[in-house]
């Protein structure tokens, strides 16, 4: 009900009812980004982007799915097209001093070769969505190996024919 009602005044166009619908997902969705892109300079640009465009099509917004979906969704097309524009330009590098070596061997890497670190600061108060390794293996039925019958007695679990019992 007060979601329906911030929602409203956002559409009427008050801009403190669009902050109060965003910002609690800014820093995710800065974090979603910089996840996509690599840069924190252009993840925080594509996160301003991608509250623009919020704003702008706040009216398209039909309410099937959360604020936080559909957020994550323009945040996503935008970083998406922003890795895609990108290798459409041409390098924003000075021209070398010298006559460059051979090319180097091709690569089928698509990922950044550099990916700048993220500051820890703008981690801080955010919800850690990851699990302990160790807590996500032992949800694990049997991890992959296990089922043969040495490895599972050297691992210290039963044997798969103590459950069948005497022949």
């Amino acid at each position: 009900m007060i979601a329906a009602r911030l929602l409203d005044r956002a559409r009427a166009g008050d801009q403190d009812a669009v902050a109060e619908l965003t910002d609690p997902f800014r820093r995710e969705l800065q974090v979603h980004c910089y996840r996509i892109v690599g840069s924190v300079q252009d993840g925080e640009d594509l996160v301003q982007e991608t509250l623009l465009a919020a704003w702008r099509g706040l009216e398209g917004f039909e309410g099937r799915a959360s604020v936080s979906t559909w957020l994550y969704r323009i945040a996503t097309h935008r970083c998406l097209n922003h890795l895609r524009d990108r290798g459409r330009r041409l390098p924003e590098m000075p021209a070398p001093p010298e006559p460059p070596g051979p090319p180097p061997e091709p690569s089928r890497v698509s990922d950044p070769v550099w990916l700048e670190p993220y500051p820890d600061v703008l981690l801080e108060g955010l919800p850690d969505h990851g699990q302990d390794p160790d807590v996500r293996y032992a949800a694990a039925e049997d991890p992959p190996g296990l089922a043969d019958d040495g490895l599972r007695r050297d691992a210290g679990g039963p044997s798969p024919h103590a459950a069948v019992g005497p022949r």
